[in-house]
C-alpha cells in the first residue's frame, strides 16, 4: 500500500511504526522503500498493542489505513482486536474515516461454523469493533496475500508461506525417505500483493 501510494506521489504518507527510536525506524523505510523513503517526512513511533499514537500532524490528514496485524493462527490472543482498539482512537480524534485492512479468513457461509481459531476470532473481534465505532468505515478483506505479480518478490514469508517452508524443510531432511503430504481438497484464493494493494487504494 505505502509503496504504491509513494510510486504515485500525490500522497504525503505518516507511517505509525514499532521501533526503538527514529532511526531504526527509518533504516527500516530505506531498506523497504529504497530512495522512495524520503518522500515519507513524517515518522510516529507506536506500538499499538499498547498505546494509542498521541502526536500532532503538520496538517490533518485525509484517512487512517490500517494494515497491521498479527498473523498467526495460534496465541493470537486480542493482539488484533487492541491494535484495532488504538487506531480507532486515533481516527476518531482526527475526525476522519478509517479502511480497516482484515482478512477473508473470517467469511464462512452460514452453515459453516465462526470462528475456527484464536486468529480468526480476534480479527473478527476487531471487525466488529470497527462497526460498532462512530466513524466513517471501510473493512477491506483479501485472501492469502502472495509475491509481486510482475518480480515475486516476497516481502512477509508468514501464513500461506509457513505451509511451504514445512513443506521445504520436510523434503531437505528426508534423508532420501518417501515423503507424503496431505492431499488438500478444495481452493485456495490467492491474490498478488500488488493487486491487493492496488484494490484497496482505488476503494480510498
Amino acid at each position: 500500500l505505502a509503496s504504491q501510494l509513494l510510486q504515485k506521489g500525490e500522497h504525503e504518507l505518516v507511517p505509525v511504526m514499532r521501533s526503538p527510536n527514529i532511526e531504526h525506524a527509518r533504516e527500516r523505510l530505506q531498506s523497504i522503500f529504497l530512495e522512495k523513503s524520503e518522500k515519507i517526512q513524517e515518522v510516529v513511533l507506536c506500538d499499538l498493542e499498547k498505546n494509542f499514537p498521541e502526536f500532532k500532524f503538520a496538517k490533518k490528514p485525509d484517512c487512517v489505513i490500517h494494515s497491521a496485524g498479527a498473523v498467526r493462527f495460534k496465541d493470537s490472543e486480542a493482539r488484533n482486536l487492541n491494535m484495532t482498539r488504538n487506531i480507532l482512537k486515533l481516527a476518531k480524534r482526527l475526525d476522519v474515516p478509517l479502511y480497516h485492512v482484515s482478512t477473508a479468513f473470517v467469511w464462512k457461509s452460514s452453515s459453516e461454523a465462526l470462528p475456527r481459531n484464536d486468529y480468526e476470532k480476534d480479527k473478527l473481534e476487531s471487525e466488529k469493533l470497527v462497526v460498532k465505532s462512530r466513524i466513517p468505515w471501510c473493512i477491506v478483506r483479501p485472501s492469502i496475500i502472495t509475491g509481486n505479480s510482475r518480480t515475486g518478490a516476497i516481502s512477509n514469508f508468514t501464513g500461506y508461506y509457513l505451509v511451504l517452508k514445512a513443506f521445504v524443510s520436510a523434503i531437505r531432511n528426508s534423508n532420501g525417505k518417501v515423503i507424503r503430504f496431505p492431499r488438500f481438497i478444495g481452493e485456495s484464493n490467492l491474490i498478488p500483493v500488488d493487486l491487493a494493494a492496488q484494490k484497496i487504494i482505488s476503494l480510498i
